[in-house]
């Protein structure tokens, strides 16, 4: 995955978290070769280290990272997600290719 940007999102990046918060985490990767020429290109990855099943307890990530047209479409959607992600301060950001 040709990963674009990564960035801390919720509460970390509303300042609202707590000690007992998780991290999230959201990003953008470009799509590979073959998934755009075979028009097989997920919309997002998604990854955690929380169970299914219950509430995610401190040190549990998940990660939510959306390919690069379908991050577009929730901008020109205007979704707050998308928006959030484009005004994130530089210190929230982990990953930043030079794409």
């Amino acid at each position: 995955m040709d990963l674009i940007v990564k960035m801390k999102f919720g509460s970390h990046l509303y300042g609202t978290n707590t000690d007992s918060s998780d991290v999230d985490y959201k990003g953008v990767y470009l799509p590979a070769k073959d998934e755009i020429l075979l028009n097989d290109i997920p919309k997002c990855r998604n990854y955690s280290t929380g169970s299914d099943h219950e509430k995610n307890n401190p040190g549990d990530a998940d990660e939510e990272i959306y390919s690069f047209h379908y991050f577009i479409k929730l901008a020109i959607d205007g979704q707050t997600a998308a928006m959030d992600m484009l005004h994130a301060p530089e210190s929230m950001i982990i990953v930043n290719s030079e794409i």
